[in-house]
């Protein structure tokens, strides 16, 4: 259980050359709260970097400025299998939740996503991605308390495989 209040990136993760992180829980935490970057940064920054089985529940990011979560794959390593379910996204300047291409196996459900920019969306996919599931997630006009100012709930963008979206 952590509280991440202000800083740059609340909370960061992002293997370096021939590192991996996997099966890697986070329960009722807050990534960050009023971030000037991203709340919760993931990232495979090299080709031998790999991120595997994240499982996030119950956790928190709001009032970020850049993005409540980016989850990206910039050095063409591994991002495979991110579930978040529960979570509480509110109030994000940018997209609230953005996923860089060649992220694989996402799942998204039972959220409140809320309050983002009207010039971006709550959750964004960039083309490259497979096996997401987006599912019974909360993106209103008003959610719990925010208002919801979003463009698009969901974009996804250019080529993509097996994407499910329901309610």
């Amino acid at each position: 259980n952590d509280d991440m209040v202000g800083g740059y990136i609340g909370t960061k993760i992002s293997p370096g050359v021939g590192q991996v992180v996997f099966h890697l829980f986070a329960s009722n935490t807050v990534f960050s709260d009023s971030a000037l970057g991203n709340g919760l940064l993931i990232d495979a920054p090299t080709s031998t970097s790999g991120i595997y089985n994240l499982n996030m529940s119950g956790s928190w990011a709001a009032n970020s400025q850049q993005g409540d979560v980016l989850i990206k794959n910039s050095g063409t390593g591994n991002v495979d299998g991110i579930t978040i379910t529960s979570g509480r996204f509110y109030s994000s300047n940018n997209d609230a939740m953005h996923f860089g291409s060649n992220v694989n196996n996402v799942t998204i459900s039972d959220s409140s996503i809320c309050g983002t920019n009207s010039s971006y969306t709550n959750i964004y996919v960039e083309s490259g991605d497979s096996g997401y599931n987006i599912h019974h997630n909360r993106m209103s006009k008003a959610c719990d308390q925010s208002q919801s100012n979003a463009g698009t709930g969901i974009n996804i963008s250019g080529s993509n495989n097996k994407i499910i979206i329901s309610d």
